[in-house]
């Protein structure tokens, strides 16, 4: 007749309550990262993020595809098959040179070329200097070769020719390197237009902006789980409390009516909401409204109470009221 007395609420299992917060923290990912996949357009090109399956796991999978705008694709094919072509004729080409650059650029003697051009054209003037002096030095009385006064002025005489020859060597050896430099630049002329053939209208690659990285929280589902059965640990409480309450009240009645005819109506159909809340002297006893209304009561189902006591049930009319002095 009655319900059948609460219990309380069983705790969430752990292992049910992680994976549940798992399974959110996923579906979060997922979210957050395809808020993240921006398509982007630019007048040089776009990159487009398509769905590309599922991994081992079951996620899902995406490819972030590039695409040149028309333009530039055309300037990307043309530069692509132009390399082809430089890259054959490059080929060719440093087989033609391949002897030239095996071997390392030839010296020629131009050191010493230039140097023995520069004491011809100067020769004939060192020797009339010399043959100047030796003459001042007769007109002015001084004969002996072996003299002091005669080896000194010649010992002049030296030291200007030694000048000068030192300097030939400094102009044969800038000439050398000129010589050098003009022909390396000769031998790489090969190779420097191969590369000037190379280079060409480059791709202008399309700049991609940083798109805003939106963020996503995952469902906090075993704080809600778990604030949940507290909360119902709480109601669960909450009603132990009361019934507590309504069977100190029946207490209270049945002493009251101790030794006196204290008769209340019990007939189970006028009674609504009906909780079993324990026994009392072998008589269940319940929680209740009247169908009339009124506060949440506590007392026992006179149906039941006529089955084990007879004498402690009237009948008022069409309904049955117990005597709660005789319980």
């Amino acid at each position: 007749m009655g319900k059948k007395k609460a219990s309380a609420p069983p705790p969430p299992d752990p292992y049910a309550t992680a994976a549940a917060q798992g399974a959110a923290n996923q579906k979060a990912a997922i979210a957050q990262q395809e808020l993240n996949m921006v398509d982007q357009y630019t007048p040089y090109g776009t990159v487009r993020y398509q769905y590309a399956g599922t991994t081992g796991s079951g996620n899902p999978r995406y490819r972030a595809v590039q695409s040149l705008s028309p333009t530039q694709q055309k300037i990307f094919d043309q530069e692509q098959a132009a390399k082809i072509q430089y890259g054959d004729i490059a080929t060719t080409q440093l087989g033609n040179v391949e002897d030239q650059f095996r071997n390392p650029i030839p010296m020629n003697n131009t050191r010493e070329a230039a140097y023995d051009a520069i004491i011809a054209r100067n020769q004939g003037q060192l020797d009339r200097q010399r043959e100047k002096r030796r003459t001042d030095l007769i007109n002015q009385g001084f004969t002996d070769p072996n003299s002091q006064a005669y080896r000194d002025a010649f010992d002049d005489i030296g030291r200007q020719e030694n000048d000068f020859l030192l300097a030939a060597q400094r102009e044969a050896l800038a000439q050398e390197a000129q010589q050098f430099s003009l022909d390396a630049a000769r031998r790489n002329q090969t190779l420097n237009e191969l590369q000037s053939l190379l280079t060409g209208t480059q791709v202008q690659n399309p700049n991609f902006v940083n798109t805003p990285q939106a963020s996503i929280g995952a469902a906090p589902i075993a704080d809600s789980i778990y604030s949940s059965y507290q909360g119902d640990v709480n109601r669960f409480n909450q009603e132990q409390a009361n019934r507590r309450g309504f069977t100190s009240g029946l207490f209270n009645l049945v002493g009251t009516g101790a030794g006196a005819a204290v008769q209340k109506w019990s007939d189970y159909r006028l009674k609504t909401d009906i909780e079993f809340e324990g026994t009392f002297k072998d008589y269940p006893v319940y929680s209740y409204q009247y169908i009339w209304g009124g506060p949440r009561e506590v007392g026992v189902l006179a149906q039941e109470v006529l089955e084990i006591n007879p004498d402690a049930v009237v009948q008022i009319g069409d309904y049955y009221a117990v005597d709660y002095g005789r319980l």
